[in-house]
């Protein structure tokens, strides 16, 4: 969750909507082209010559997100692992010079609400049906690279650190936070206020930075949508915001700066 000071709202990225209203309800509003402020991977790749494919699940296009990430790219739905493997296979056949961006979003998901044993599960899963359906016939030329976005961390429920809109965190932020459960961004302008509060009431369940001690965790721009105050937490705990009355409690959180959320996998197979 983001606040898109041009916009006037906090917004959830993924629906691309202010939070709790019906998903791409800011469709209408944005212009998609200069939304970023820099070129895409894929157009700056069209720059050169090399064509780009996104292959993710049918369900994201022409979502407000896959048009701000995905500019440049041509898009190629799937509805299944089988649909996947079939597309991808005929992309990687393309005669000309070719970067396709594959997104399987399950064990983000089972990750994000399912044990971590149903986690590890998934990875091996979809891991065994990528070896088997596509690794083990690399076309001549093709390079194929298997990583992912980011790692999950368990934050068990009595590590949850919950506040609402009466919570008296309020009275120092100006709006409701943004960002993710493991780092938040807190929009104030009383950050010092902020800060005594936070180090005095949670003082080892995170770290928590001025905007500019952050700045280096976003390339150091400055940005409107980087909170006054960052909170990161650590160990195992999470801090959440009850955003609307059927809030969900996920399982794995991520966006913290543990190794497990950090660090993640990248094999390669082929490239001759």
């Amino acid at each position: 969750i983001l606040f898109l000071k041009e916009y006037g709202f906090l917004t959830n990225m993924i629906e691309f909507t202010p939070v709790g209203m019906e998903r791409d309800r800011l469709g209408d509003r944005v212009d998609f082209e200069s939304f970023l402020g820099v070129p895409t991977v894929f157009q700056r790749l069209s720059e050169i010559g090399v064509r780009s494919y996104v292959v993710s699940p049918s369900r994201y296009q022409n979502s407000g997100l896959a048009r701000i990430l995905h500019r440049g790219a041509t898009f190629v739905g799937y509805t299944s692992m089988g649909d996947l493997v079939l597309k991808v296979s005929d992309l990687a056949r393309k005669p000309h010079r070719a970067l396709v961006m594959v997104y399987i979003p399950s064990a983000d998901g089972v990750g994000h609400r399912e044990s971590e044993r149903a986690y590890l599960n998934e990875i091996a899963m979809v891991l065994r049906q990528i070896d088997t359906l596509l690794l083990g016939r690399v076309p001549k030329g093709v390079l194929y690279v298997v990583t992912a976005d980011h790692g999950m961390i368990r934050t068990p429920r009595e590590y949850e650190i919950w506040w609402t809109p009466d919570h008296e965190v309020m009275r120092f932020l100006d709006m409701p936070p943004g960002g993710e459960r493991r780092m938040m961004h807190l929009y104030t302008r009383r950050p010092d206020e902020l800060l005594d509060f936070l180090e005095d009431r949670y003082p080892s369940e995170g770290v928590y930075l001025r905007k500019s001690e952050a700045l280096e965790l976003f390339g150091g721009a400055d940005s409107p949508r980087i909170g006054d105050v960052v909170l990161i937490a650590l160990g195992n705990h999470s801090f959440n915001f009850r955003y609307t009355p059927r809030e969900d409690r996920l399982r794995g959180m991520h966006g913290g700066l543990s190794e497990e959320e950090m660090l993640v996998p990248l094999i390669t197979v082929g490239g001759a």
